[in-house]
């Protein structure tokens, strides 16, 4: 679900784009002057839901997966450390 937040976010802003540069606006025309600003705040809220979802998804494939526990925390911590420091 939040990869199609992404890939929804990313059309909204490739369609504003050409708008934006091709046209003048009418007087009662608002569409990119609220839709640019909306769709920039979000962007940084959907990266961040689409990390959290991946790493729910993780979790719960690591309860699926039967090994010993002590090596499902053990992968479970190196990930989440991974995904802090930004190189997931």
């Amino acid at each position: 679900m939040c990869s199609l937040l992404l890939t929804s976010l990313d059309k909204v802003k490739e369609e504003i784009s050409p708008l934006k540069q091709n046209r003048t606006p009418s007087d009662n025309d608002q569409l990119v002057t609220i839709t640019q600003p909306f769709s920039l705040k979000v962007a940084e809220s959907a990266v961040a839901l689409n990390k959290m979802a991946a790493l729910v998804e993780m979790d719960l494939l690591l309860l699926l997966w039967p090994r010993p526990r002590s090596v499902q925390f053990h992968i479970s911590v190196v990930y989440r450390h991974a995904d802090l420091q930004g190189t997931t």
